[in-house]
């Protein structure tokens, strides 16, 4: 697990509940809290990047959380209230499958999609969906995207050079079109 990610359906001062400076202000206006074994983002509901970047929901907003994770397997959250787990029949398929792929395609950092894509089909022994493949492969084909730099500012390292990044995506384009032509050949002894 690299963190947990917390939100609050209301907004209250949680400074005062952490001494010391052990809580600080994310980039994208939650907070970063410091702790020795994990590391948590608490976000406030109404500023998560997806809901402001919603039309108006008329349902309860923290059911609507799960479906809006990029990835699959972080299409589950907890409410501590309800004493309840929260899921999106996509996390079910990976639980079943044990393959990557995205629930909700915006995002605020595509770059870092593609290398987390990656990164987690490694480090797991993941398979990636066709669907994320080909989704990958259209956000890179629209523009250079910098992966060096987005590893830097994310992970505070670099875990593949944009020379690596450029080769897997690469190989995640070779396989697509080699399914693709296996389903013509197969499709002609049918």
């Amino acid at each position: 697990m690299r963190d947990i990610d917390m939100v609050l359906r209301d907004q209250i001062d949680i400074k005062p509940f952490f001494e010391n400076g052990r809580i600080r202000k994310n980039s994208f206006g939650g907070f970063k809290i410091i702790t020795r074994n994990v590391k948590v983002d608490l976000w406030y509901l109404e500023n998560t990047w997806a809901i402001k970047h919603q039309r108006p929901i008329n349902f309860e907003l923290h059911d609507y959380i799960p479906y809006t994770a990029f990835f699959n397997f972080s299409a589950i959250a907890y409410s501590f209230n309800e004493r309840r787990f929260i899921y999106t029949k996509d996390f079910l398929r990976f639980l079943r499958d044990k393959k990557i792929d995205f629930v909700y395609k915006p995002n605020f950092n595509n770059t870092l999609c593609i290398v987390n894509s990656i990164y987690y089909s490694e480090r797991f022994n993941l398979k990636i969906s066709d669907r994320l493949k080909r989704y990958i492969i259209e956000l890179h084909k629209s523009g250079f995207r910098d992966y060096e730099s987005a590893q830097k500012k994310h992970f505070g390292n670099v875990l593949y050079s944009n020379q690596d990044i450029l080769e897997k995506i690469f190989l995640i384009n070779r396989t697509l079109k080699r399914k693709k032509a296996e389903k013509k050949i197969m499709k002609g002894f049918y």
